[in-house]
């Protein structure tokens, strides 16, 4: 069991630094994904503040085109009431309809100008927010062709890694054992092996049972931890 043991701390070993390289592996392509993520939000606000200030400036040249045509209503109106000068009742209903269309245009000016602001303020928005997303570009694609570099580095790491794993004292190790192995390797991350301090194990820091400290001295079968499960090793 002695030479299990030595086998298995070898393939431990591998393990560790392959299971972090494959970390590696998954949160390399995960951060670029969040980062992608991240700028196409900023796109999707942009977009959106942009879609906000076309319908204001929309609307602030509708207001002037229409306050245009009021203008020039209320002139006529205007002119016609000049025209009426015998006429009183008319001259009052030419009056009354110029004041209104005159209270309209004052209304409609003062939305224009409440608009006009809102839209500044917009613009001014919309311009800051694209120059941070052109800067985070940038760094996006520095950022890409850095993380391009790693992956094809831990690709290649792993497959040197997953090639001294297959040659690795495999025939030192029982195949109920290895067994065992690879169920904890892969339960605990990679990281099946505990190494034993005294009577304390030191993934998860809790005492052995006496029974199984007797057992491991004898070294006849592999002994597992009875809080975490790992199979517990004399330290180095």
């Amino acid at each position: 069991m002695h030479d299990t043991v030595k086998a298995l701390k070898g393939l431990q070993a591998i393990d560790r630094d392959l299971y972090a390289v494959q970390r590696e592996l998954k949160r390399l392509p995960a951060e670029l994904q969040a980062r992608e993520g991240s700028l196409r939000a900023q796109q999707g606000e942009i977009d959106s503040r942009r879609a906000v200030l076309h319908e204001l400036q929309k609307r602030i040249r509708e207001i002037e085109d229409h306050t245009t045509l009021q203008r020039q209503r209320q002139r006529k109106v205007e002119a016609e009431a000049m025209k009426s000068r015998g006429d009183v009742a008319m001259i009052a209903a030419f009056q009354h309809q110029a004041q209104s269309l005159k209270r309209e245009i004052a209304e409609e000016e003062d939305e224009g100008i409440l608009l006009v602001g809102q839209a500044e303020e917009q613009e001014e928005v919309v311009v800051a927010l694209e120059e941070r997303l052109t800067g985070e570009k940038t760094t996006f694609a520095e950022l890409h062709k850095n993380i391009t570099v790693e992956l094809k580095d831990a690709k290649v790491r792993e497959a040197a890694l997953l090639e001294r794993r297959q040659g690795c004292c495999a025939t030192d190790v029982d195949a109920a054992s290895l067994r065992l192995y690879e169920r904890l390797l892969e339960a605990r991350e990679g990281d099946a092996l505990a190494e034993l301090d005294g009577r304390v194990c030191q993934s998860c820091f809790m005492e052995l049972r006496p029974n199984q400290l007797v057992l491991l001295a004898q070294g006849r079968d592999l002994v597992q931890c009875p809080n975490c499960d790992r199979i517990v090793v004399p330290r180095s």
